[in-house]
């Protein structure tokens, strides 16, 4: 549970960063696409690979344990396969843009803002209703169950330096966010 709210907080920097850029986009000032680029693979690598398999363990749990409290929150676990669809979207975009294709502005400005907005809501309803319900309704067996088994993905993440990637990613784009005039 630390790790998926930390995980939403990470997240919600790269988004007000994602949107700034995309503010920009819009007024017509100059917008970094590579940042916009390292933000959303960033987004859809962890996301797909660490993330939601992690939050898809309490989905798992939750159904086994009530079914009435999993299905309050079950359109939370089906939305994973959108926002990796449309993370995809907005980065196949953003690529294009990056490598010099020319592209509209406004509508990619647009499609960014629209995408931070729907990603943020994923994820701040999966702390209001997924997290709230999942700790009021396991038990520390269950939750023990859960690590165990989250435990596989913890130790592939430290093998990797997820978290040092993060910080050092979140510094690299900032540091490429103030060479911009």
């Amino acid at each position: 549970m630390q790790q998926l709210t930390a995980d939403h907080r990470n997240f919600a920097v790269f988004l007000e960063i994602l949107e700034s850029q995309a503010d920009r986009l819009e007024a017509g000032e100059r917008t970094d696409l590579e940042i916009c680029e390292v933000i959303l693979s960033y987004l859809q690598r962890y996301g797909d690979q660490c993330h939601h398999p992690r939050e898809d363990l309490l989905y798992t749990a939750l159904r086994e344990k009530d079914a009435v409290a999993a299905q309050r929150s079950a359109e939370l676990g089906r939305e994973h396969e959108a926002i990796h669809r449309a993370t995809q979207e907005a980065l196949a975009v953003v690529r294009r843009g990056a490598d010099g294709e020319a592209v509209d502005a406004l509508s990619v400005a647009k499609l960014l803002l629209s995408f931070s907005s729907r990603y943020r809501l994923h994820f701040e309803a999966e702390n209001a209703h997924l997290f709230p319900v999942a700790v009021d309704v396991l038990s520390p067996t269950d939750w023990a169950r859960i690590e165990k088994m989250a435990s596989i993905m913890t130790g592939a993440e430290r093998a990797l330096h997820i978290q040092d990637r993060f910080v050092a990613l979140r510094d690299y784009i900032h540091r490429i966010d103030r060479l911009n005039p």
